[in-house]
């Protein structure tokens, strides 16, 4: 032991330096909220609302949910935002209370979540995938709410850019 370990080892006379140190118990997962009575029908009933049959759950900082609202004004569809990190739903954690009872209707945890005609399309790749492939236009049309335009070719520039550069390099 050098004089700087000696001393060291005066400051903390318990401590062992010749052993690494025991590793420290890894905190228990934060439990997910409960969805509640109050957030399973305010879901229900966003997404069932025959005014307004496009209907996104995100948060405000998220890059995927800045996305497809991209995409939705792109297309001139009508739709709903239901930011769920919005300060008065935070205010008495109904978005976190509504996060969870959308975890429990989708089986889902990433956002966003859309919603079309009561049905979950899914987050942002599958709503990609069906301004692609034309349904996504096909079933706005069949609600009653035409978008303005049937798709977005080049929809992929909307995505973040890191995510764009990933899907290049991966060749997709």
């Amino acid at each position: 032991m050098d004089a700087a370990e000696w001393d060291i080892s005066r400051s903390s006379p318990f401590a062992r330096f010749d052993q690494a140190p025991a590793a420290a118990p890894a905190p228990a997962p934060a439990p997910t909220p409960a969805a509640d009575e109050q957030a399973r029908q305010l879901l229900a009933a966003a997404i069932s609302d025959p005014a307004a049959p496009l209907v996104v759950y995100g948060l405000s900082w998220c890059e995927f949910g800045w996305s497809v609202r991209k995409l939705f004004d792109a297309l001139g569809a009508d739709f709903r935002w239901i930011n769920l990190d919005d300060p008065e739903l935070l205010a008495t954690d109904l978005g976190i209370r509504l996060r969870a009872a959308l975890e429990q209707h989708t089986g889902c945890r990433t956002l966003p979540q859309v919603f079309l005609g009561g049905q979950f399309l899914g987050g942002c790749s599958e709503t990609f995938a069906a301004n692609a492939d034309g349904s996504l236009a096909d079933r706005l049309d069949a609600l009653g709410h035409p978008p303005r335009h049937r798709s977005i070719p080049d929809a992929g520039q909307m995505l973040p850019a890191w995510r764009q550069k990933a899907a290049a390099s991966a060749g997709g």
